[in-house]
């Protein structure tokens, strides 16, 4: 057993998540330790203070136990993919200019632009080193995972500017799949991918699990970017995706169906953040509101929701099925509360 694990830990399946998650988060926090000194180390450990909802290394926990895989070969693969996730958060913030994450400054609101690029890149070198010192037979092929995953994010966020740029209302909904293919999915897509190679799965396998993963990826970030404008993502305040001038999916989807508007909308998203207020977002939320926005983008949701449920392999696979229907549940819980009528009254 790798020397980086807790030896009193229990890995047998029937481990909580609790245990997991905790394990995953000493283990961070451990590397952390071990790799950094004075302020590097202090922001660190100030950034894992706020855990979030940890989603990915769960889902990899999930998935493990439903391919009946002993969670000690998959907890570095969860500790790499959530540090992964921990770098762009940080990197991301600091581009969108948002000041509150998990209901706390973010890291370069509190330390400077300057230090989120150091902390973030820090997180980027160390998330697979758990990875490069374990024994397991699948390390090389986890390792070119992961540059794999990570340069998605990185390509996902330049597609994202492009986006961000409204040069015209065609072919958006295209950039918004290609941008969150990158961004999103790619991670979700990969955590799952990872979990495969682990279980040494027939490649057949590989790719539905991939694909999968891939779709529930898209599934998430549809319903962050409705939860952004109409529910609570504890970054103190509402509509962020506008002020950023973020293209989220509320604005794609309005935009395709009215194409008229798109100078109105432009204006703006284009706007820097301080100077958009709360009289923009009542207009954003007039128009949303005047043409059933909210409605036609949780339909589009219910029906890629519908699509996942539909795969050939989640069809065979009861297991694997109900794992999925417990991860769509997870993530769609936050919007379930969101009524279309209460909102447009």
């Amino acid at each position: 057993m790798n020397s980086l694990i807790n030896s009193d830990f229990s890995y047998a399946t029937r481990c909580g998540p609790d245990e997991f998650l905790g394990e995953v988060s000493r283990i961070i926090e451990q590397s952390i330790m071990r790799n950094s000194a004075g302020k590097l180390r202090s922001m660190a450990l100030k950034h894992f203070e706020s855990k979030g909802k940890m989603l990915r290394p769960m889902f990899i926990r999930d998935l493990a136990l439903s391919m009946n895989l002993d969670l000690a070969l998959v907890l570095h693969w969860a500790v790499t993919c959530e540090i992964l996730h921990n770098a762009t958060l940080i990197h991301d913030d600091l581009q969108d200019g948002d000041e509150v994450r998990r209901g706390k400054p973010t890291t370069w609101k509190e330390y400077g632009s300057e230090q989120a690029i150091n902390l973030g890149d820090f997180l980027l070198i160390i998330a697979p080193q758990g990875l490069i010192k374990s024994s397991l037979s699948s390390k090389n092929d986890l390792l070119h995972l992961f540059t794999v995953m990570s340069s998605r994010v990185v390509a996902g966020q330049v597609d994202e500017f492009e986006l961000n740029k409204l040069q015209s209302e065609h072919n958006l909904h295209q950039q918004y799949l290609d941008c969150i293919a990158g961004k999103t999915s790619s991670l979700f897509a990969g955590l799952a991918l990872g979990v495969g190679l682990i279980a040494g799965a027939p490649k057949e396998f590989l790719s539905s699990l991939e694909s999968i993963f891939f779709q529930l990826g898209h599934v998430f970030q549809i319903q962050d970017d409705i939860l952004d404008f109409y529910g609570n993502k504890q970054r103190g305040e509402r509509g962020c995706d506008i002020k950023e001038g973020k293209v989220s999916f509320l604005i794609v989807n309005y935009l395709e169906r009215n194409p008229q508007d798109f100078a109105v909308l432009a204006r703006i998203l284009r706007k820097k953040r301080a100077d958009t207020n709360e009289n923009d977002l009542q207009i954003v939320q007039k128009l949303f509101n005047d043409n059933n926005n909210l409605e036609f983008c949780l339909d589009h949701l219910d029906r890629r929701v519908d699509d996942l449920r539909s795969h050939s392999l989640l069809l065979t696979n009861i297991v694997l099925n109900n794992l999925v229907n417990s991860l769509i549940e997870m993530i769609l819980a936050p919007i379930r509360e969101i009524s279309v009528e209460q909102i447009n009254a």
